[in-house]
């Protein structure tokens, strides 16, 4: 089963920043589709394919690990674009403190899944269909702010439409 650990994010900001992703597509000469906003996330740590007997050992790793770590302040401005063979897509960087990202990596990597790619904290706002690289310098939505008191293991299935996300547990972080 493919799956990641992944923040999502709290209703209100999903709709800001799917409004704001409407203007910016709508505004655009370019061919974009527009990711869900039930799908936004921040992705923490993917997994792979995994096999069903190895979930209830990340299920328990999991939540030792939202016993030790505090709730996530993070803030979102900035958009970048990353490119791909077929397109490309258009992210909103993600500050804030990642300390739970690295956590996570950690124990996973204990439990045999390793990544080695570089975290890049992003929100994937829409994909874009074609080889152009749109304009994004100046555009901003202006610093949002916001806390996530929890994270989630998710499944994903690939479909010609675009994945499909199945959140399988929810980990609450400790209350200070």
């Amino acid at each position: 089963m493919r799956s990641f650990i992944a923040l999502k994010l709290p209703d209100h900001i999903s709709k800001i920043v799917y409004e704001f992703t409407e203007l910016l597509c709508h505004r655009s000469n370019l061919k974009f589709r527009m990711i869900p906003s039930a799908n936004y996330h921040v992705t923490l740590k993917f997994l792979g394919d995994i096999e069903i007997d190895k979930m209830k050992e990340i299920e328990i790793m999991l939540d030792s690990i939202s016993k030790i770590v505090d709730p996530v302040e993070l803030s979102l401005d900035q958009l970048l674009f990353f490119p791909s063979k077929s397109g490309g897509s258009v992210v909103i960087k993600i500050d804030g403190n990642f300390n739970a990202a690295y956590i996570i990596n950690k124990k996973m990597e204990e439990l045999g899944y390793k990544d080695n790619r570089r975290f890049a904290p992003h929100l994937t706002i829409c994909k874009l269909k074609g080889k152009e690289m749109p304009l994004l310098e100046k555009k901003r939505l202006g610093n949002i702010k916001f806390s996530v008191d929890s994270f989630s293991l998710f499944k994903s299935k690939l479909t010609p439409n675009g994945a499909i996300y199945t959140e399988l547990k929810n980990f609450k972080w400790r209350k200070m």
